[in-house]
């Protein structure tokens, strides 16, 4: 490895998951505009980690919300009318 950069990608609280990186055979310093693709690549997957635990979270609260209207539906049939 000749030339190596890397921009962590982070969760929302700060807890590091990996990095974004680029590698090259030759040495050579990184422009602005590469690390700055980086970057935007790397807070783009930031995002969409964010979304996708988002989405988790909405379909665990659904199933929960779920079987707690099946549990209150089945005590409401054993009650006398």
């Amino acid at each position: 490895v000749g030339a190596y950069v890397g921009v962590p990608i982070r969760t929302a609280d700060g807890r590091a998951l990996g990095s974004f990186c680029a590698v090259d055979v030759r040495p050579h310093a990184w422009s602005a505009e590469e690390v700055e693709v980086l970057t935007e690549l790397a807070r783009s997957a930031e995002r969409e980690i964010a979304r996708r635990a988002t989405a988790a979270r909405a379909e665990r609260l659904r199933a929960t919300a779920e079987a707690e209207r099946r549990r209150l539906a089945a005590v409401l049939d054993v009650l006398p009318v």
